[in-house]
């Protein structure tokens, strides 16, 4: 049986953040044989290998080993490596609730063809304080304040790639994630598959 969903995940220094994310995926409403997860081990095959070997997962591991590069090459290698035919695509920080894969699908149900976007909450204000606001960010996180309690209305500016679900004939159809990233500028690649 082929999975439903493929979850991608890049890391290229694996931290607390990606045990955690792998054991909540356990918990998911959404049984272990409907989906699968690609473990793109970016530059980082050992670390990843010890993290993993003190986990339980009932679901599908696939881990792909790549040579130290750009984050987006990774999850055009991991999207590669997807056997299913909707992909989501999630941060190794994120803190996914049980029902995200079964929201993603029914989204994904209901909005054939489409992108869906899970929530990002912002930076806690400690962290914030040790980066730069960059331009796209600070709408981003005026957005959700001005729509917390309604129904929000995202556009191609509100895409964030932490954590978005799309079917995988399209992904390859607009050519992933696909711009050279600029040294010191916005994800320019999140911006450019939003686009597209």
């Amino acid at each position: 049986m082929l999975p439903e969903i493929s979850v991608v995940i890049t890391t290229q220094k694996p931290a607390a953040g990606l045990s955690k994310l792998l054991q909540a995926l356990v918990r998911q409403s959404v049984p272990a044989a409907h989906y699968e997860v690609i473990l793109v081990a970016d530059g980082c095959v050992s670390q990843v290998a010890r993290i993993i070997a003190s986990l339980s997962l009932p679901y599908s591991l696939h881990v792909v080993e790549q040579n130290k590069g750009h984050i987006y090459a990774a999850r055009n290698r991991g999207a590669e490596e997807a056997r299913a035919p909707i992909l989501l695509f999630l941060d190794e920080n994120i803190i996914a609730a049980p029902d995200l894969l079964e929201r993603h699908l029914k989204a994904q149900a209901a909005h054939p063809g489409r992108v869906t976007l899970g929530i990002r909450l912002p930076d806690p204000p400690e962290k914030l304080a040790k980066k730069p606001l960059v331009a796209g960010y600070l709408p981003w996180r005026n957005y959700l304040r001005a729509e917390a309690g309604t129904q929000p209305r995202y556009t191609f500016q509100h895409f964030c790639a932490a954590n978005f679900a799309l079917p995988k004939a399209v992904f390859n159809q607009v050519g992933g994630f696909g711009f050279e990233p600029l040294a010191g500028c916005l994800p320019a690649e999140e911006l450019d598959l939003a686009i597209r």
